[in-house]
């Protein structure tokens, strides 16, 4: 089928996912004129509150998911974990970005990191098949390393941290089961993202980098701006354009980075939607990474990137949501609310931006 490049409001956009990265899609589509329809697994997620409508099926239904394809004019994803298979069978129906392309590079931590290397340098690391090379890569890279599962692992998912030797065999049998990659680690002095949007055409614009903080391998908080200097923001931005376009996506793509103490940058993942470390564009900037996703995918102008704000966004994970109330008090907080089902521990209920004036917590470099 021909591409279409142009929806204008009024259009019907589906989305994959009913998280909250798909509600707060469907809050900037909205704002422009257009409908949503959500595509999910779950009931009472998040984004079916503020959806058009709601399809609510498994992914490999063929049956729903041909009749979602009639219902829409353009279909994108809020995570990418969504089965290939299922993008593969939507974009032959109705134009789909990302693509599965896209999708089935970033899905795989062997094929993204072997993607990436060809434009950029990457952590360290070496696909696993067998104990026995696993054992192997552990020499070859050196102790302390990460054996993750190639697929489907987040907010420190389907990983082990294995410090030594001795300690192979535990991270083996907890992990067997699935495909393996075995990482290096880093001795880290900063995790840097970038967030860049592009359309068809190959236009691309590129919001200036975040500085992330993790806690148990979850993201805590964001900061703008990154205490990094110029020469290390230029070339960020650099690499996240390359790898954007070598991928030809078109709309959100984020970069992670993990920068050493000796000074080497290198890409530690990359997410094609929208991201966490994000979030502080939605207070902080113009236009949203999620308005300008919308703008990406519809094939509208581009808006600013530029921060308005010095912001540190500040994940609120299980119970912090009970603190809603003393959030909204700070004068300068912006508190946004996932309405959630159940709290969890660690499961991210919300996140609130804290605002400054533009330059005030600028650190010297």
């Amino acid at each position: 089928m021909r591409t279409r490049r142009f929806f204008p409001p009024g259009s019907t956009i589906g989305i994959f996912g009913g998280g909250q990265l798909g509600r707060m899609m469907i809050l900037a589509a909205v704002k422009l004129g257009y409908k949503c329809r959500i595509f999910c697994k779950e009931a009472n997620s998040p984004a079916q509150f503020v959806a058009t409508s709601v399809t609510i099926a498994d992914y490999d239904n063929l049956a729903a998911l041909n009749t979602f394809s009639k219902k829409v004019d353009i279909v994108t994803l809020e995570f990418e974990n969504i089965p290939l298979k299922t993008i593969q069978f939507i974009e032959k129906k109705v134009p789909t970005q990302p693509s599965s392309q896209c999708l089935k590079i970033s899905q795989d931590r062997v094929l993204e990191k072997t993607f990436i290397s060809k434009v950029a340098d990457v952590t360290p690391f070496h696909q696993v098949d067998n104990q026995a090379t696993l054992q192997f890569a552990a020499k070859k890279l050196g102790y302390p390393v990460m054996l993750k599962t190639r697929q489907f692992g987040y907010d420190g998912k389907g990983q082990v941290l294995v410090e030594k030797k001795s300690k192979l065999n535990y991270a083996w049998k907890k992990l067997s089961k699935h495909k393996l990659i075995l990482e290096s680690c880093i001795q880290l002095k900063q995790e840097i993202s970038v967030i860049v949007a592009r359309k068809h055409d190959g236009t691309i614009v590129i919001f200036p980098p975040t500085e992330n903080q993790h806690s148990k391998q979850i993201l805590h908080s964001s900061r703008i701006p990154a205490n990094i200097s110029k020469k290390t923001e230029r070339k960020v931005k650099k690499v996240a354009e390359r790898i954007c376009t070598k991928l030809k996506l078109v709309g959100i793509l984020a970069v992670e980075f993990f920068i050493s103490h000796t000074g080497q940058i290198l890409v530690n993942e990359i997410a094609p939607r929208p991201h966490n470390s994000g979030h502080w564009t939605l207070d902080g900037c113009s236009t949203s990474q999620f308005e300008q996703h919308i703008r990406a995918i519809c094939g509208l102008p581009f808006g600013p990137t530029n921060a308005t704000h010095d912001v540190e966004m500040q994940n609120l994970l299980g119970k912090d949501i009970k603190n809603w109330k003393k959030l909204l008090s700070e004068p300068n907080a912006r508190l946004h609310v996932y309405d959630k089902d159940k709290i969890k521990r660690d499961r991210k209920m919300g996140h609130v931006n804290r605002l400054y004036p533009l330059g005030s917590t600028k650190a010297k470099k």
